[in-house]
C-alpha cells in the first residue's frame, strides 16, 4: 500500500493577509528560482532583449529558452512584445526593477551571491522547471 503524504497547501502556512496571494509569491520566487532564468530577467530589467539575442548569450537553444521566457512571463515578471517573426522581452515595470536592485546590492555587500553578470551557468544544470 502505497504511504500517504500530508500535503501541506499555502491556505494552511500562517495568518492570513488580506490581499495575499502566497502562491503567486511562490511563483514568482520559482521563476527567479534558476540561474538562466534569473540571468534573462537581470539583462530585461535593463533593456528589451530578443529571444535570438539572449539564447545566444546563454548558450541554449532558443527552444529552450523560450520555456525559460514562458516561466517568467506567467509569473508576472516579464512582457512579450511580437515585430514580425521577433519577439523581445522586457520586464514588467514598477517593482521588478527593485528586485533587480536588491540582488544586486546583496552582492556588493558579499551576502555570499555570485556574480550574474555573466552567464556562469553549470551545462549539466539545464532543467527548465
Amino acid at each position: 500500500m502505497a504511504s500517504m503524504k500530508r500535503r501541506t497547501t499555502v491556505k494552511s502556512l500562517g495568518p492570513k493577509s488580506p490581499g495575499t496571494s502566497y502562491a503567486q509569491w511562490a511563483r514568482i520566487f520559482r521563476a527567479l528560482g534558476h540561474p538562466t532564468r534569473l540571468f534573462v530577467f537581470d539583462r530585461v530589467s535593463h533593456q528589451p532583449e530578443s529571444v535570438m539575442h539572449l539564447a545566444e548569450m546563454v548558450g541554449d537553444d532558443p527552444s529552450t529558452l523560450s520555456r525559460h521566457l514562458h516561466v517568467l512571463v506567467d509569473a508576472g515578471l516579464l512582457h512579450c512584445r511580437e515585430d514580425g517573426t521577433f519577439r523581445y522581452y522586457s520586464a514588467v515595470p514598477g517593482c521588478t526593477r527593485s528586485i533587480v536592485r536588491c540582488i544586486h546590492a546583496m552582492q556588493k555587500r558579499g551576502d555570499g551571491l555570485q556574480s550574474f553578470d555573466e552567464p556562469h551557468f553549470d551545462k549539466a544544470d539545464k532543467s527548465v522547471d
